[in-house]
């Protein structure tokens, strides 16, 4: 059993649906996303091979080791208390692999997120490797990123990070 962690509008899901005949179970906290990755699932005749589940990551309603692999893209730095999360992970799963963003240690949008455990590589792994898992992180690349500039219609800033300029680093961490 699969499982699609932080699911969201289901970029990743899409991917996996799109190149396997496997079911799913897709876990997000977000009523209106989940709501939304159900019609899109429908209308492209993926519905009967997705279970939607909405949960928060810290406290998911299954059953100890009952997932043989957690997959999620970007997933983890939406979340908050990564050590509840990564416990929990660890309680239903035998395997994770996501795709995360991390800051470098000393970027200053660090102080404009709540867990750095959850934004900073050395630290996601440290908390993972406390929860119980042996985990690596694989396929890194460093990018520059600026601000999203805020919306002329809306007049918001969609994205919350990064706050001001900085080098983010795209990882995928694999964790046993």
């Amino acid at each position: 059993m699969v499982l699609d962690l932080a699911t969201g509008m289901g970029g990743l899901l899409e991917e996996l649906l799109s190149s396997t005949e496997k079911e799913y179970l897709a876990v997000d906290i977000s009523p209106s996303s989940s709501f939304g990755l159900l019609q899109y699932l429908r209308y492209r005749g993926w519905g009967e091979r997705v279970v939607q589940i909405i949960a928060y990551a810290a406290n998911l309603p299954l059953k100890d080791d009952s997932i043989d692999v957690i997959v999620s893209a970007v997933g983890f730095q939406n979340m908050q208390d990564s050590k509840k999360v990564f416990k929990e992970v660890r309680s239903v799963s035998k395997k994770l692999i996501a795709l995360c963003i991390f800051f470098e240690d000393g970027d200053p949008n660090l102080a404009h997120v709540s867990d750095r455990g959850l934004h900073v590589s050395k630290e996601f792994v440290r908390g993972l490797e406390e929860a119980g898992w042996n985990s690596r992180i694989e396929n890194s690349v460093r990018v520059r990123a600026e601000p999203t500039p805020q919306s002329g219609i809306l007049g918001i800033r969609p994205d919350m990070l990064p706050i001001t300029s900085t080098t983010i680093e795209f990882t995928t961490v694999i964790a046993k």
